[in-house]
């Protein structure tokens, strides 16, 4: 093998393996992608309950700021200045079903 054959072997290589990376991080990103959905509904931050309660269902649901955007702090600050839900629009994903529990003033909830 000359120098220019081992060059070539070397660029194949790369090639392959970066097409190789960039079709699997295209094909988990559009997996993970469609997670991801719009909610919008009211933060509620009081001493008898808590959580997000959406505008297309009934129920409450508690959520976790896991992407540390900042909605709890924001929240807690408006929370000062009025005394009313805050309605939201935000994307995100449901991590899990959940189960019941008991609200912030002890009552049970499910």
């Amino acid at each position: 093998m000359n120098i220019n054959q081992i060059s070539n072997y070397i660029l194949i290589c790369v090639v392959l393996v970066v097409f190789t990376g960039a079709g699997m991080y295209l094909l988990h990103e559009r997996y993970y992608s469609e997670q991801w959905s719009q909610f919008s509904g009211y933060i509620v931050d009081d001493e008898e309950l808590r959580g997000f309660f959406s505008c297309s269902g009934s129920g409450g649901m508690s959520f976790t700021d896991i992407g540390n955007t900042g909605i709890s702090t924001e929240y807690r600050h408006r929370k000062a200045q009025i005394r009313e839900p805050i309605y939201v629009e935000f994307i995100g994903r449901v991590a899990g079903a959940g189960g019941s529990g008991r609200g912030m003033a002890g009552e049970p909830w499910e």
